[in-house]
């Protein structure tokens, strides 16, 4: 739905085709064959949730222009399989990721079947080629010997794992990738890169392993050109789990053939019912028409009568524009359609992105791929400014799924498309401050999500402190505790309790995660909490009497917070009337008589008055809110 509504954005200003919604559970048509037609043959993918199954013939159905049939069904075997295993050895591998890149190779390569061909190349300041395509590969003598030291070569490591195959063969091509860092000393390019990978014809596979040097911008660059997947991993010791998925994805593909009442123009689905877990996919096709009939038969004659003359005639101005009033029309619809997007992307519920496998889709129609190259584009702008991770951050603290280069793309269209109206009905400085408004709202909308939530989590902050106290006098540990709120307490406090703990059993110090719980989460009481929790790790002690303490101090303060704000609501709601009393009756005065206001922006003694009501209206403002907020 995300994709979806990027799409509706980008439609505000570009005339594309829809963008395509995508389903969890998703069979991948990697070929179909009609050449022997009635008779119809499909090649299909599984989802990573079926891979590796040896299914039976009745999971299988096709749906054929509305009507189910049960074809007959193949695994097909996998001579033609050829992957190269493109392994990160850079300096930052060194220890335990680079035991846990070995294990995952060794795994996969063993779980490949046996007629499948596997390469290895490894990669730090220069790539190596250490196994060319062989039948087999002993990974674990192949790899003994390698050790983590230098730069990381992604670029010219990606370019040499493509160069790998010699022209267009017809075979099955992957490309799995193991890294933790953005490249460093490549002589080579990212768009090199993504070249090499596209010019061999491969499925592109990468996991990122989280590490302090992790570069997200390539990864996600390199997913969205190629239209492969990318899985981050907070943990070594998850890479030889993900790779094991990527090696059942790869060997899961069955033949399904039937024979077909249908003609012409039609849509194929397939459905796949299995352990409970139902996936499909669906594709168009030609199909060729019956001997005896030709493409006329199917074709009713149409009578076309012309229209009026004056039907044809445009309307267009001397300049060649379109009329006033239907400009206005078309900038409000696109407002419109920005406006919507925004709202629905914003208030999306939160989902996982970094967990999730998602099998590679097969092609991307035109408004899908304009939408990736928009948010490559925006990456490498908030690359270059530094903006990327402060962006990262605040989406974070809004509970926002949006990454900051999708955020960025939101923004600029429906700051285009809020210009676009405002130049219909004010011109260009119509245009100018709409353009400025959206901005600001955008960062105000941001703002106040983070600030709600926030809000919302130091609400229910006292009574997870006394959940986790009473799990504490039960006997139970800290993290049990936690997971007590995780399971108990509503949002936001389960989920950020949830990540607290999965962040825990992956390997990061407890004191760590609830600091970053807390940069995420803000507010001084959380920080006494993680202050109280540390110093009893150092010091020893009740923890759970420090913790029942917090709580009813916490308590006292929610409710004094409470009264603060029912006391100041009046005020507030003065203010939000006096300061826009002026500008909905400027616009109402506008519209009922539109003369009247010329002179208030023709004249420089309107232009100063409007100037210094803007300036008065600013500092009432200001004024006001400092009236309002109380700090305690």
């Amino acid at each position: 739905m995300r994709r979806l509504t990027l799409g509706l954005l980008l439609l505000s200003f570009v005339a594309a085709s829809a963008f395509p919604a995508v389903a969890a559970e998703e069979v991948i048509v990697d070929d179909i064959d009609i050449s022997s037609h009635p008779q119809v043959s499909l090649v299909v993918t599984l989802p990573p949730s079926l891979a590796g199954r040896a299914l039976p013939a009745d999971s299988f159905f096709i749906n054929e222009s509305g009507t189910q049939i049960a074809p007959e069904v193949q695994r097909l075997p996998n001579e033609d399989l050829e992957v190269v295993l493109l392994l990160d050895v850079s300096q930052s591998m060194r220890g335990a990721p680079l035991q846990a890149a070995i294990d995952a190779a060794t795994s996969f390569a063993e779980s490949m079947p046996d007629e499948a061909r596997i390469a290895i190349v490894t990669f730090s300041t220069e790539p190596t080629v250490l196994a060319e395509f062989g039948l087999p590969v002993d990974a674990p003598i192949v790899l003994a010997d390698i050790s983590a030291a230098g730069e990381t070569s992604l670029y010219d490591g990606l370019v040499a794992a493509g160069g790998l195959w010699d022209g267009a063969a017809p075979s099955r091509r992957a490309i799995v990738l193991l890294s933790d860092g953005g490249d460093t000393v490549s002589t080579s390019t990212l768009e090199d890169a993504i070249v090499a990978i596209l010019a061999s014809g491969s499925e592109f596979y990468a996991v990122e392993l989280q590490s302090p040097e992790t570069d997200p911008i390539p990864m996600s660059r390199l997913e969205a050109a190629t239209g492969g997947s990318v899985v981050n991993a907070d943990d070594p010791e998850a890479i030889t789990s993900i790779f094991d998925q990527i090696a059942s994805v790869l060997v899961s593909r069955y033949q399904l053939t039937y024979v077909s009442d249908a003609n012409g123009p039609t849509d194929i689905g397939v459905e796949v019912t299995f352990g409970g877990v139902t996936a499909g996919g669906a594709v168009a096709v030609q199909l060729p028409f019956a001997p005896q009939l030709s493409p006329e038969a199917f074709r009713a004659p149409i009578e076309v009568q012309p229209a009026p003359p004056e039907v044809f005639v445009p309307r267009v101005i001397a300049t060649g524009l379109l009329d006033r009033r239907e400009l206005a029309v078309f900038g409000g619809a696109i407002l419109f359609a920005g406006l919507w997007g925004v709202i629905r992307l914003l208030q999306s519920p939160s989902e996982k992105r970094t967990t999730t496998w998602k099998a590679p889709k097969p092609g991307e129609k035109a408004l899908s791929s304009f939408a990736n190259k928009a948010t490559m584009f925006a990456e490498r702008g908030l690359d270059q400014v530094s903006r990327g991770k402060p962006l990262a951050t605040a989406l974070e603290q809004a509970g926002s799924t949006l990454r900051p280069a999708e955020y960025a793309v939101i923004t600029i269209s429906v700051t285009l498309a809020g210009a676009a109206a405002g130049l219909a009905f004010g011109g260009p400085i119509g245009a100018l401050g709409s353009a400025i408004g959206v901005l600001g709202l955008s960062h105000v909308t941001l703002q106040h999500r983070a600030s709600k939530r926030q809000a919302a989590f130091a609400d229910q902050l006292g009574d997870a402190l006394q959940l986790i106290a009473g799990g504490l006098l039960a006997g139970h540990g800290i993290i049990q505790a936690c997971d007590a709120v995780a399971s108990e307490e509503m949002e936001p406090a389960s989920e950020e309790f949830r990540r607290l703990i999965a962040e825990t059993r992956l390997g990061r110090d407890f004191t760590d995660a609830l600091r970053a719980m807390g940069d995420r989460v803000g507010g001084d009481d959380f920080r006494w909490v993680v202050d109280a929790i540390d110093i009893h790790r150092e010091v020893g002690g009740d923890l759970s009497h420090v913790l029942r303490t917090l709580a009813a101090t916490i308590r006292s303060r929610a409710q004094v917070r409470r009264r603060v704000d029912t006391l100041s609501a009046e005020g507030k709601l003065s203010g939000i009337i006096l300061m826009a009393l002026p500008l909905v009756v400027g616009v109402l005065v506008s519209i009922s008589n539109p003369s009247y206001l010329n002179e208030l922006f023709s004249t420089s003694p309107g232009r100063i008055m409007l100037v210094a009501g803007a300036v008065l209206m600013a500092s009432g403002g200001v004024w006001i809110r400092r009236i309002v907020s109380f700090k305690y």
